[in-house]
């Protein structure tokens, strides 16, 4: 029976309650009937949406959170006696190897390329990048042998072409959540970017165009919902305030929260560096914002401007060129019924292709014949 299958997902980085792991991967196998627990980072134990979170203990000093919690996290998944173990983290593949080898049944979801992440680093040294990233890719070979993988970009089938067992299942929106959301708009014109705050994902950039877009006389505010380090935080408020941009800071928010306040904004953002892993990446956020109709304004990358072409639901911009930026902006904010138009075509095209309902039916797939293989052998 379904329901006496027993589900580990196990992840030693990720927050209790992620988008991907959580409310798509681990509800969605809830929700056809598997018994799943979730090993995680979190205060106490409790039962969510039929998921069965087991608390792991937070450690903030990465050093010490990679020696210890991996080995603590799977004596806990292994005390579930499941029939199969599903990992989130790099961390964590020595251990997906190692149960593998001896006849498990081992899913490494690799969320990002990190031979490519490796690269861009900042806290390792500039000369030592390129020799640790190629070190990784040998372990990752090795480890990932014995196990099946899912990989959460198309793109990056082209770096494991070697390995026979891999399966895509990207990170899509929840249309249930999102089209939940039916609230006004702001009063004034609000452009908005969700996520990690940082230089390299455009946050100065943004505030150069909301800067220029309010000296042509609209109204202009500027919302960054996602965490920022406090150096950063307090460099963009003083430049803000030098700019005389209506700069508002969220901090990280719950979901539901997060898409609440962007569900009232006009115009998404994701000007992403040119960097590797950003380059072969699709910001899960592009089609969280066509989702809930907003244009959405991305890097110019190979990889996003196909997703635009084929939508018409933004525009693709070179992500540092501040001017052409702004002039492909502007007629969003000077045309209310252009921004809702191009708003609408981006919603449709989610509705039918880019959600996590496609998604879940390939993850079902892949535990189906996971499932079904054991059983013969």
């Amino acid at each position: 029976m379904a329901n006496a299958i027993r589900i580990a997902q196990v992840s030693t980085v990720h927050p209790a309650f992620d988008p991907r792991i959580f409310q798509k991967i681990c509800v969605s196998l809830a929700k056809k009937g598997y018994s799943v627990s979730l090993i995680v980072p979190h205060a106490r134990r409790e039962t969510i949406d039929g998921v069965d979170i087991i608390p792991l203990m937070g450690i903030r000093l990465r050093a010490l959170r990679m020696a210890i919690l991996p080995s603590i996290a799977i004596f806990r998944a292994l005390q579930l006696h499941a029939q199969v173990y599903h990992f989130h983290d790099p961390e964590l593949l020595p251990w997906a190897w190692l149960l593998g080898l001896f006849g498990k049944n081992v899913i490494y979801d690799m969320h990002e390329n990190v031979p490519a992440a490796i690269l861009n680093k900042e806290w390792l040294h500039p000369r030592l990048r390129a020799p640790i990233s190629r070190l990784w890719s040998h372990m990752e070979r090795l480890c990932i042998s014995q196990v099946s993988v899912v990989v959460a970009e198309e793109s990056y089938l082209q770096d494991y072409e070697w390995h026979n067992d891999l399966q895509v299942i990207q990170n899509y929106p929840l249309l249930d959540l999102l089209e939940q959301l039916h609230t006004v708009k702001e009063e004034t014109t609000t452009l908005v970017y969700v996520g990690h705050v940082h230089e390299s994902r455009g946050s100065k950039v943004m505030l150069e165009v909301a800067s220029l877009l309010a000296k042509t006389g609209a109204r202009i505010k500027l919302l960054y919902v996602g965490y920022i380090p406090a150096r950063h935080h307090a460099e963009l408020k003083a430049l803000a305030k030098s700019m005389r941009v209506d700069l508002h800071c969220t901090g990280p928010l719950t979901p539901r929260e997060a898409w609440s306040r962007v569900s009232r904004c006009h115009i998404g953002f994701a000007l992403l560096a040119p960097e590797p892993n950003y380059v072969n990446s699709y910001p899960t956020k592009l089609f969280e914002y066509m989702a809930m109709g907003l244009p959405a304004v991305v890097s110019n990358f190979p990889l996003y401007s196909r997703v635009i072409d084929m939508t018409g639901g933004g525009v693709a911009v070179e992500p540092k060129d501040v001017e052409s930026i702004f002039s492909k902006v502007r007629p969003f904010v000077e045309s209310p019924e252009l921004c809702q138009k191009i708003g609408e075509k981006g919603r449709r095209s989610v509705r039918q292709l880019f959600n996590w309902g496609v998604e879940e039916k390939k993850l079902y797939s892949l535990y189906d014949r996971i499932l079904s293989n054991n059983q013969r052998n």
